[in-house]
Order: C-alpha cells, then structure tokens, then sequence
C-alpha cells in the first residue's frame, strides 16, 4: 500500500494489528478442544511501538533508502486461566466476539485510508481538467 506521510503509515500499521489479531483469534478458536491451549493475543500498543523502532537499512551508499519493514507479530499468551479441566482457556464466544470486534476495527479503518485516497485521486483528476 501507498503511504504519503505519517498518518498513511498509521493506518497501515493497525490494518497489520488487526489481521495479526485475527490469525491469532482463529489460531484460538481452532485449539479450542486441545488439551492445555492457552489462548494467544497481539497488544496494539506493542505492536505499534515495536515498528517503529525498526532500522532503515541499504546494502550500498548508492541505493535509495528503503521503506520500514513490517512489524513483527508480539503474541501474549494468557496462561494464569483456566476454562476447562484440561488447562484449555479459550471460551469460544469471546474469541468469536473479539474477531467480529476485530474484523469491524479492520473495515473502519480500511475505509479510512480509502477515503484518503479518493481524496488524492480527486486532487490529481481536478488538476487534469
């Protein structure tokens, strides 16, 4: 994706968090009858705070510089509950909650930075009439 300043790159980075969350809700949602599965979680925070210490880096001076890497994922494992009697803490329905919870977040700001880009669309398309 196209990213023009900061807020682009903003918007970019939660789209990233919220398709992290949602492989690790599935991930849960899947583990949901193994035996001694703790649930798994991305932290927006530490995944916002982790791409931005990434380092920018070339291979020789005469290169242009390159664009930050992608954040790795942090998954938080929640290990100090129990659900059932085989160590499992995952309840189905509030995995399935915090994935349609995700999956809103993700559309909200999808539309946020396409409503950017029409507005840079329409910028470039007034100039040429």
């Amino acid at each position: 994706m196209a990213k023009f300043n900061a807020t682009d790159s903003l918007l970019v980075r939660a789209m990233d968090y919220a398709a992290a969350r949602s492989q690790a809700l599935t991930a849960n949602i899947a583990n949901a009858n193994t035996p001694g599965y703790k649930r798994v979680d991305v932290s927006f925070a530490t995944h916002l705070n982790e791409a931005d210490r990434l380092p920018l880096t070339r291979s020789h001076e005469a290169h242009l510089a390159g664009q930050r890497e992608a954040a790795s994922n942090k998954y938080v494992q929640e290990g100090s509950t129990t659900m059932r009697n085989d160590d499992n803490n995952v309840d189905l329905e509030r995995e399935m909650a915090f994935l349609v919870k995700t999956s809103m977040f993700y559309d909200a700001v999808l539309d946020q930075y396409n409503r950017r880009l029409a507005c840079l669309r329409a910028a470039i398309n007034e100039g040429r009439r």
